[in-house]
């Protein structure tokens, strides 16, 4: 080993032990809520978040209600991971000269999910499959949260124990806490879910609605056009997949798309039970077929990317109106 490498060592021990205090302080303060050097900067943005979810700060997750939503961002990461690693070649810092090993549907889902696990099964060689962009802008962000979940869970669990009054070991009612902006008193219970106000749970609710029913019939309209000819596009699109014609697609659209849209759309205007984990599910489908079509065909037309972006708007959405209870 050369004197280089190890004074590049050394400097690299050094660093960590000089940021392990102000760090770790840092990170205490954050999780037992006390105020912090960025908080004039980061707790307005905070609010704003806060405000758009429809989300009382104030209140306390249950056990159930954060293992949906941890499930839930983690398969939104995933879905975003894997619609990044199928349409790579057309996104920034793509060389095609170097990266020459294509990103096959079941590697790149197996690569998102891998990350997303933190298993990190890396069944690919980078240096011909990843490109920068990729790689750091997406894979590693997406592995950083997913390593530091238990991590946050611990955090929850021993902020929930300290908001708790023990008896004999165990956790037998919340303590009372003060509101720091209003100094009222605030009670929590440990079956209690974030309720969320009825104005933004109905604002919600409609902005789905809106979005479900625009995509279902778009996609219905879409599939019946491809099914009787009325459109039509060149076969050599295809080529490299497993469509030697576009009916089987016009299928897939009208029925899968189209159908799991205006299935989400109808239980949300019943305001069925339901009607979250249809909207989920029915954001799930469109970026996975919008990834799987641009995969195939490319950036072809203008709407692309808009579809796209509606599919993962529609799946947050849903994840809120899903994680969250009405009052």
């Amino acid at each position: 080993m050369t004197i280089s490498s190890l004074a590049l060592y050394a400097g690299f021990l050094l660093i960590i032990l000089v940021l392990v205090k102000p760090i770790g302080g840092y990170l205490t303060r954050v999780f037992a809520g006390g105020r912090t050097l960025f908080d004039p900067v980061l707790r307005p943005v905070e609010r704003g978040i806060y405000t758009l979810c429809g989300i009382d700060a104030q209140q306390e997750m249950n056990g159930k209600q954060y293992a949906l939503a941890f499930v839930l961002f983690s398969l939104a990461g995933t879905l975003l991971l894997y619609a990044i690693l199928r349409l790579q070649a057309f996104l920034p810092f793509y060389d095609p000269v170097h990266l020459v090993t294509p990103l096959t549907p079941d590697l790149a889902m197996n690569t998102a999910v891998s990350f997303s696990t933190t298993t990190t099964w890396q069944a690919y060689a980078g240096e011909t499959t990843m490109s920068h962009h990729t790689s750091e802008a997406l894979v590693q962000v997406q592995h950083l949260p997913a390593s530091q979940d238990g991590h946050r869970r611990r955090s929850a669990g021993e902020r929930h124990g300290s908001l708790c009054e023990k008896k004999n070991g165990s956790c037998t009612r919340p303590r009372r806490r003060e509101r720091a902006s209003t100094g009222k008193q605030h009670n929590t219970r440990d079956n209690e879910v974030t309720p969320m106000d009825q104005t933004s749970f109905h604002r919600i609710r409609l902005l789905l609605l809106i979005l479900n029913s625009s995509i279902g019939l778009s996609a219905v309209v879409g599939g019946i056009l491809l099914l009787t000819g009325i459109v039509q596009f060149p076969v050599t699109w295809l080529s490299g997949s497993s469509f030697d014609s576009y009916r089987p697609p016009a299928v897939i659209l009208l029925a899968g798309v189209g159908g799991s849209t205006l299935l989400a759309a109808a239980l949300l205007l019943m305001d069925s039970k339901g009607q979250a984990l249809a909207a989920l599910a029915s954001g799930a489908v469109l970026i996975g077929w919008m990834a799987t079509e641009i995969g195939i065909i490319g950036w072809r037309f203008w709407w692309q990317p808009c579809f796209l972006g509606l599919g993962l708007l529609t799946f947050i959405l849903a994840a809120v109106l899903q994680t969250s209870k009405q009052e």
